[in-house]
């Protein structure tokens, strides 16, 4: 089987043929990647839309696709899951960010709670992470990320999302989590290292969120 390389980016995809000039993506495709004439590729817009076409030539400052097909992505989950990742150490924070990418997390909102350790956040690197994990797994729409907000700024805005809110915890306000059909909008927040405070645990609670954990083990925050 002959792999297909496949990128997000702010491509044109009503042109014909694409054509790519964002230089550090034409040094990838042609000096890092050595993509050949003629290799088929997928270009996608990270909105849902793609293009499934071959290589027409390619210098140094831009790269010219053909387009043989365009299509609608399906691999998306009908699930829209925004996840509040309270903010942990960069490189555990980077991983996690990664890999609720790589299982179909919609939106990702970092949130500073009591027990947050770190309060810087290098945005314009995490949504690089985002976009790399999406194409590496074959997403169709590229996850936002917001600024951070306090914690309890967070629960107003999952409050007014329309759907259900799950803050993942292991004390014993927790039930084991018993997800149903339910809503297709969701929304799950994760703690700091530390866990949640007791204020924390009770402004979720009053907020009618369901408090949920998911086994008897003590998971890292990741």
């Amino acid at each position: 089987m002959i792999k297909v390389h496949r990128f997000i980016g702010t491509f044109d995809l009503t042109s014909q043929p694409v054509v790519i000039t964002d230089a550090e993506l034409v040094h990838r495709l042609g000096r890092v990647l050595r993509l050949q004439l003629g290799e088929p590729i997928t270009l996608c817009d990270g909105q849902g839309a793609e293009v499934h076409g071959v290589i027409e030539s390619i210098d140094r400052h831009k790269m010219v696709v053909h387009v043989l097909e365009r299509a609608l992505s399906v691999a998306e989950s009908p699930i829209k899951l925004t996840l509040y990742l309270a903010l942990i150490k960069r490189e555990a924070f980077e991983l996690a960010v990664q890999k609720a990418t790589e299982v179909g997390v919609t939106e990702i909102v970092p949130i500073m709670t009591e027990r947050t350790s770190k309060t810087t956040l290098n945005l314009e690197r995490l949504r690089l992470i985002v976009r790399e994990a999406a194409e590496q797994s074959g997403r169709g729409y590229v996850p936002s990320v917001q600024v951070p907000l306090m914690f309890d700024e967070a629960c107003k805005q999952a409050k007014t999302s329309g759907g259900e809110v799950f803050l993942f915890d292991t004390s014993s306000l927790a039930e084991t989590a018993s997800v149903g059909i339910g809503t297709l909008r969701r929304c799950a927040f994760i703690g700091p290292e530390g866990g949640w405070t007791l204020e924390e645990r009770l402004l979720a609670k009053t907020s009618g969120f369901a408090i949920v954990k998911l086994g008897a083990y003590t998971l890292r925050a990741e």
